[in-house]
């Protein structure tokens, strides 16, 4: 289901535009009688959701043209919502209308605190074509002169612990979001890479920091929000 026409067109102000919300009615679980009562709605409260108002006062600090977007759901019950809401690049790509290649998703890469010993954890975010996989390898030969020794994909558990989200929720602003159970001292990115392949398209979307949203944003204005730089990723 694509998003309502309002959410069709990025802001033109200079601040991230209104969350849209566009929920669906609920429904009967599967095999259930047809006049068998539904089960209430799991709305996202968008207004009110800390990791999406973290992740949208991210792009009001920085004077983004860029939408965090609710998406046409949630289903009818919890166990609807965690099989329905998009998972995947394709997923995504289906919801919104857009080419599988418009999509991205984030992958953190974690140094190692102990060598030297350090305070807070550094990493590299990387921003790439959610379809495409992720080469450590190539990732340390782009961050080479930045001193990150034993870099390396950062666990789920590590995301969640250091960001506040699962890594499939991982946005490319606002880290860490609230919730982070180690605190917004204990994370330092050190560089962001962001996949030059998206360039080919000129309305991106990215994970929003909860299941059920996204982040619309023009390649453009992604470079500069995250800071990023263009690297060419195999």
């Amino acid at each position: 289901m694509a998003p309502t026409p309002a959410d069709e067109a990025l802001p033109a102000g200079d601040g991230a535009a209104p969350v849209a919300t566009a929920p669906t009615p609920a429904r009967a679980p599967a095999g259930a009688p047809a006049d068998a009562a539904a089960p209430d709605p799991v709305v996202l409260d968008a207004a009110a959701d800390p990791v999406v108002t973290a992740v949208r006062q991210a792009l009001a600090d920085v004077g983004a043209q860029a939408d965090v977007v609710v998406l046409d759901h949630p289903p009818g019950s919890a166990a609807d919502l965690a099989r329905e809401v998009p998972g995947s690049a394709a997923d995504l790509a289906r919801e919104v209308g857009a080419p599988a290649g418009a999509v991205a998703r984030c992958a953190l890469l974690l140094a190692d605190p102990a060598d030297p010993p350090r305070a807070r954890t550094r990493a590299v975010l990387v921003v790439l074509v959610a379809a495409r996989p992720l080469r450590t390898d190539e990732v340390v030969r782009l961050v080479a002169s930045r001193g990150l020794p034993g870099l390396r994909p950062a666990t789920a558990a590590e995301v969640v612990r250091l960001c506040g989200c699962p890594p499939e929720d991982l946005p490319p602003v606002g880290l860490p979001l609230p919730g982070a159970d180690a605190g917004r001292a204990a994370l330092e990115v050190v560089d962001v890479l962001v996949d030059a392949a998206l360039a080919a398209h000129p309305r991106l979307w990215a994970p929003a920091g909860r299941p059920g949203t996204a982040l619309q944003v023009s390649s453009e204005e992604l470079l500069r929000i995250t800071a990023g730089r263009p690297v060419e990723l195999a």
